[in-house]
């Protein structure tokens, strides 16, 4: 008697403290084949912003530091299902997933200065007078690069009702490898006009242009790049779904941040450093690669 006692109360604890567990335990085999959560499959694309940290050098020689810019992205993922708990459940479920991008990560970087320019009189051929003169110097680069972000993606509303349901958030680790670059530099005149030491008042334009503006440099490469990039990344989006409830296809808009570890340029033996921190805003359309619709 002592012992159907003992057992009564142990059955009544077990499903007062995990009554997921129990009630799992007792789901007839349609209601655990609705739970499946099938492969995922996704195209993605959407700007990238970018944010640049650090300097880097042209062929001047000319320092320029931090810097912004945006690009696009356009690519491919993929999620498996790691944790699908019953119903009761209660927080979320938790998917491994990879993300391979094709990114353009374009930086322009700008500064001013006053140099002192050798200007030709116009009253005297063949006479120069030696003025201040405030130019701006832009670069303009850009990195091409494929990324891969192997992650894990949360998903704490799914006994939420509307959007909220589809919430998820993200972290994860990101490969790169750099495998296109170029640099155009282009100077600037900031003084349509200057007055030279005689009295005249001269108009400012470069002789090999003909207006204020000349690209000094206009290359494929920069110098001590490192083709092989990592970083951390986190993210958040949502999925939507397209159709029917439980359909298939899904629209799932995404934001990335992502953290860089390696520099993208070194320079004076590890001294200064150029590195580069990317948002990406991507929209995308996932696909079940089972229906569990019915």
């Amino acid at each position: 008697m002592k012992s159907l006692i003992v057992r009564i109360l142990l059955g009544i604890s077990l499903t007062a403290l995990f009554p997921a567990f129990t009630l799992a335990q007792g789901a007839s085999p349609l209601e655990l084949g609705s739970r499946i959560v099938p492969d995922v499959l996704g195209v993605l694309v959407g700007p990238n912003i970018n944010y640049a940290s650090g300097s880097f050098d042209t062929g001047c020689p000319c320092t320029f530091s931090g810097g912004f810019g945006v690009g696009p992205s356009v690519g491919l993922m993929y999620e498996k299902n790691l944790l699908s708990p019953s119903p009761n459940w209660r927080l979320g479920t938790l998917n491994f997933g990879a993300r391979l991008l094709y990114e353009q990560r374009n930086i322009s970087s700008a500064f001013r200065e006053f140099e002192q320019t050798a200007v030709e009189s116009i009253s005297q051929k063949g006479q120069f007078f030696t003025v201040p003169i405030l130019f701006r110097h832009l670069a303009e680069t850009s990195f091409t690069m494929l990324t891969l972000t192997p992650y894990l993606s949360w998903s704490p509303f799914t006994q939420a009702q509307g959007i909220l349901q589809g919430v998820y958030f993200q972290v994860g680790l990101q490969g790169g490898y750099v495998f296109n670059q170029s640099l155009k530099h282009t100077k600037f005149s900031l003084n349509e006009t200057v007055k030279l030491p005689n009295g005249e008042v001269a108009l400012i334009e470069f002789v090999k242009t003909g207006n204020n503006s000349v690209v000094v440099q206009d290359s494929a490469s920069i110098s001590s790049v490192n083709r092989i990039q990592f970083g951390a990344s986190i993210a958040a989006g949502a999925d939507i779904p397209l159709g029917r409830e439980g359909g298939r296809f899904r629209l799932t808009p995404l934001v990335q941040y992502t953290f860089p570890f390696t520099t993208l340029a070194d320079y004076d033996g590890g001294a200064r450093s150029f590195r580069i921190s990317t948002l990406n805003i991507l929209l995308g359309i996932k696909m079940n690669l089972q229906d569990v619709s019915n």
